[in-house]
Parts: structure tokens; sequence; C-alpha cells
């Protein structure tokens, strides 16, 4: 009885700390700063995520919605695969090292020997105040949070998300948006309603619409493989949906198709 109460005394008061933490983030996080990264990303080409374990994957999550806003990046789990990339890297290029603790200073130490020799802009993203990423850098980031209160984790994914909200706002719409100064520094804008609906519903048409290119081929290479005649058919009904989707406009109406239904039993 008494440990249920302890647990649950425990789990309030992460939640606590929690939502403390996201109301938080926004002013931890220097803007300024975190505008000038994504400006980064965005203008150069080839730009590149390190770290281990867990800061790999907050880096893969930012590397999705950066690849669902139309920008490639490169984030890698294998460490081996990290270091090929690392001796890649050029003038040109930016790496992005995530480590919150800041360890990865030895843990990654040939990678960030390869990034420095390479001379490619690099941007730190942690929640430790001290310098010990072992090589310059262009950027920090801190992100908060606490090793002690083992609060960083959840600090990162905030600022992830807010990273990819922000790189929306900057790069995806802006020319769109009617800006409109108002009395917090020079990084808030107020963004019509309508016209996030309007860009997320292109959006959404544009991915129901539009097959890529790969998935295409593929449909082609199992139509002319299949042997069996029904599912044969199937695979033709879905590439003339495909390009019947890819050849309507918005205010079209795409053609329909019937589907076969089948029952499975043993």
């Amino acid at each position: 009885m008494y440990g249920t109460f302890a647990r649950k005394k425990q789990q309030k008061n992460l939640l606590s700390r929690l939502l403390n933490l996201q109301a938080e983030i926004s002013k931890i996080l220097d803007w300024k700063i975190l505008d000038e990264v994504l400006h980064l990303i965005h203008d150069h080409e080839e730009v590149a995520f390190f770290g281990t374990q867990f800061s790999t994957s907050a880096a893969i999550l930012l590397q999705t919605d950066l690849l669902m806003l139309e920008k490639f990046t490169i984030a890698y789990m294998d460490s081996e695969r990290q270091l090929e990339c690392a001796k890649q890297m050029t003038k040109d290029s930016v790496a992005i090292v995530i480590s919150l603790n800041g360890n990865f200073e030895h843990v990654g130490h040939k990678v960030l020997q390869y990034l420095h020799k390479s001379q490619c802009h690099i941007v730190w993203i942690t929640s430790t105040h001290e310098d010990n990423l072992g090589i310059p850098m262009e950027y920090k980031v801190l992100v908060g949070g606490s090793l002690k209160n083992k609060t960083t984790k959840h600090a990162l994914l905030t600022a992830v998300q807010l990273m990819s909200l922000r790189y929306y706002s900057l790069f995806c719409f802006a020319s769109q948006v009617d800006e409109e100064e108002i009395g917090i520094g020079d990084h808030m804008r107020i963004i019509k309603s309508k016209t996030i609906t309007e860009t997320i519903k292109e959006l959404c048409i544009k991915g129901a619409c539009h097959l890529p290119t790969d998935v295409y081929n593929r449909l082609l290479e199992a139509i002319s493989t299949e042997d069996s005649p029904v599912s044969k058919h199937t695979l033709e009904i879905l590439k003339e949906n495909a390009d019947i989707a890819k050849q309507v406009t918005i205010n079209k109406s795409a053609r329909i198709q019937e589907w076969p239904v089948f029952f499975l039993w043993k």
C-alpha cells in the first residue's frame, strides 16, 4: 500500500517537473542562435547529425520532421557510419553534434577530429554550460534540463520539436505570410490561421496525390513480375489510380476505382 502511494507520488513529481520544463524551454533557448542554426541548415546542402544512443534518436526525429519540410539531412545510429560520414565532410558541410552531457568528446573522439579537419560548420546541442566538446564550434545551443533530475532527454525532445516548427515558420511559407512586428524582440510573428490552413491543405493533397518515384517504379516492377491474375489486376488498379491522381488538379474530382474484396479463411 505504502509502496503504491510512494510510486504515485514520484510519478506526480516527475510529471510536475516535466510540465514546468516545457513551460520554460522557450525561455531557455537562445532564439537568435537557434534561428542562425536553422538558416545554416537551410542554406547548406550537406547537413549531418552526430551523437550516441538517445541523442541520435532525437536527431532522427528532427531529420524526419525536416524531410517532411523537403529538407534532406543525414543521421546514422551506427557509430561506424557516423565516422565514415565525418570523413566525407567538407568546409561547405554542416555538422550538428548532439551531446547532452558533453561525453561525446570521449566516445566520438575520432569523429570530432575528422570534423575539425574538414573545417565544416559545427553546431553543438547540449544541456551543459561547460565548453568541453574538445574542438572549436560555430554555435552552441543550450536546451536546458538537469542531469540530476534526469529531465535533459525531455528537454532535448521539446527543443527538437520547437526547432522543426521554427524551421517551418521561417522557410516553408514565409513568402505567404503577412509579417507584423510585435513587442517581443525580432523573432515573433503573427500568422493568419487561413495561411496555415491553406498550406497544410496543399501539403496533404500533394502527399496524397503524388506517389514517390521509387514507390511508383516498384509498383511497375511488381506488375511485371506478378503471376496471379487477380493480384496483377489489383496492382494495375493501383497504378491507374496513381496516374489519375498525378494529373488531376485540386478543383477536379478524381475517379475512384472499385476495389475487389477478398475473404480469407482456413
